[in-house]
């Protein structure tokens, strides 16, 4: 089982944190920060990498995977939630864990998939 290798993209603020915290854990988790990359540069960043992106940008990011889909393209996966923010860390960083325990990287592959699913 090829474990995950994750992306934060920029709309996770937490995300250099959640990514020190999940490499801590063995995990292979990076994050953006806050470099001001646009969401086609962070898209293709995270499919160069050969990682599944996180987001919060579900607005911007589920047309982006449709255009994906619309060109045949193979990517390792997207994973997108509604804003989770201020004290809700643990939270955040729960789901996280729960996916990465239990999604390999061949299930992910050319999927979208709801971190809620992972509560």
């Amino acid at each position: 089982m090829a474990i995950i290798k994750l992306y934060l993209d920029a709309d996770i603020t937490a995300g250099p944190f959640l990514a020190s915290t999940l490499s801590e854990r063995g995990f292979d988790a990076v994050s953006v920060g806050n470099d001001g990359l646009d969401d086609r540069a962070q898209l293709d960043y995270a499919l160069a990498q050969n990682r599944v992106l996180l987001t919060f940008n579900i607005k911007d990011f589920i047309p982006l995977a449709q255009e994906l889909y619309a060109q045949e393209k193979e990517f390792p996966g997207l994973v997108v939630s509604p804003q989770i923010k201020g004290d809700k860390f643990s939270y955040l960083l729960r789901l996280v864990l729960n996916l990465l325990n239990k999604v390999d990287e061949s299930s992910m592959h050319n999927t979208v998939r709801y971190l809620q699913e992972f509560e």
